[in-house]
């Protein structure tokens, strides 16, 4: 994490970038995650809440911010809900909590971590085709490249999906990092994207910190 791929220009450091490229990231994150909760659909089960506490060096967005972020949302896909927005203090990296009531038609319940971990690695193109789609269709040049694609045992006992993107966005270099969870009735996704957000330590953070119930 923090390599930028072949190709891709380093971020300019020593500015802060302006609220217009805050915005673009903002666009980004909201379509990716449209692009994969909104594949297929079916009622189930339970539904779930998930709690997630701020991970290190990041803090609470702006309620403004927030705001913006969910009208954007709304937009793009009904029925998402955006839980939380977390930034840092560049205020160009960001985490992004969103969930659905209405998970994947093929997944399993997630009540078997094991089961949910083989449909994971079984749909691996399906799922990286959807989060390419989601990111092309928002701007040709965005270039995404997948770096990883794993499944992690996040501290609950359930199975999460973890994708690592970068995406090439005019002179800049985006990573976004993704943590999905889909427990019966309810998806989830977690978002962490910016310059530099230090995806893996937020990830691992996210991995032993966020909760269910």
């Amino acid at each position: 994490m923090g390599a930028y791929p072949p190709g891709y220009p380093a971020a300019p450091t020593g500015k802060r970038v302006s609220s217009n490229k805050i915005a673009l990231v903002l666009v980004i994150a909201l379509t990716v995650i449209a692009a994969g909760l909104l594949a297929f659909f079916i009622m189930r089960g339970k539904t779930y809440t998930i709690t997630v506490p701020p991970p290190p060096g990041y803090s609470e967005a702006p309620s403004d911010m927030i705001e913006e972020a969910r009208k954007s949302l709304e937009g793009e896909a009904k029925g998402i809900s955006l839980d939380k927005v977390f930034i840092d203090a560049s205020e160009t990296n960001f985490v992004f909590v969103m969930h659905q009531n209405v998970p994947f038609t093929d997944a399993p319940s997630g009540e078997d971590p094991d089961e949910m971990e083989r449909y994971f690695y079984d749909n691996k193109d399906e799922w990286t085709e959807a989060f390419a789609s989601g990111i092309l269709e928002a701007g040709p040049d965005f270039a995404p490249e997948l770096e990883k694609y794993e499944v992690i045992r996040m501290a609950s006992g359930d199975a999460a999906l973890h994708m690592t993107t970068s995406l090439g966005i005019q002179q800049y270099s985006f990573t976004v990092d993704t943590l999905w969870i889909i427990k019966e009735n309810s998806a989830f996704a977690i978002v962490v994207e910016g310059l530099d957000p230090k995806g893996d330590e937020v990830v691992e953070f996210m991995r032993e910190n966020v909760t269910f119930k």
